[in-house]
């Protein structure tokens, strides 16, 4: 999974790693199903991992595969543990690049989410 303001400008890099669906959207819902599907569909951690590498995107990935991806593309992981959450996520950006302001927005609609999910009452950020 991935998140960016922009598209990724230098996708072509990855392109062997990475489809993208042309669309001016972010995915869509299938008409059955449940599951949200992208606008970009990664078939490896490591395909997701040189999107962010490539990019300004977002990627969440689990602990054991954000190992892997923080030696190869020295990618770094922002902290979001809390213990509301009923999963474990990991947001991973450029080491070089400032924590923009839709990462900050994200990070906190999630743990929002989560909250709602878990029937948590109040700040879930608290």
């Amino acid at each position: 999974m991935w998140h960016s303001i922009r598209w990724p400008a230098r996708t072509h890099r990855v392109g062997s790693a990475c489809i993208c669906r042309r669309s001016r959207r972010w995915g869509r819902w299938p008409a059955r199903g449940l599951n949200f599907v992208p606008s970009i569909l990664c078939g490896s951690w490591a395909g997701i991992g040189e999107v962010v590498a490539a990019s300004d995107a977002l990627g969440v990935a689990p602990k054991a595969a954000l190992q892997t991806l923080r030696k190869q593309l020295g990618l770094v992981a922002l902290p979001f543990d809390a213990p509301w959450m009923c999963t474990e996520h990991v947001l991973m950006w450029r080491r070089d690049r400032m924590l923009h302001p839709a990462l900050r927005a994200f990070r906190e609609a999630a743990r929002r989410c989560e909250a709602e999910t878990m029937g948590v009452k109040g700040d879930p950020a608290s």
